[in-house]
């Protein structure tokens, strides 16, 4: 999952580069809340990795 606070730049270009070095995990795309904007600033961006590490290779 890659989320951003107040749609950081580049951000439509990572889902891309990532899918290229991983094309078998999906990539899901979110916004980031406000409440934690107020604290990180507008370009904060968030990778959480879901599952096994183990079936990412």
């Amino acid at each position: 999952m890659i989320s951003t606070v107040m749609g950081y730049p580049d951000f439509h270009r990572l889902p891309q580069r990532l899918d290229s070095k991983y094309p078998q995990v999906p990539i899901y795309l979110s916004r980031t809340g406000p409440v934690i904007g107020t604290h990180t600033g507008p370009n904060l961006i968030v990778f959480a990795v879901l599952g096994d590490k183990q079936s990412i290779t």
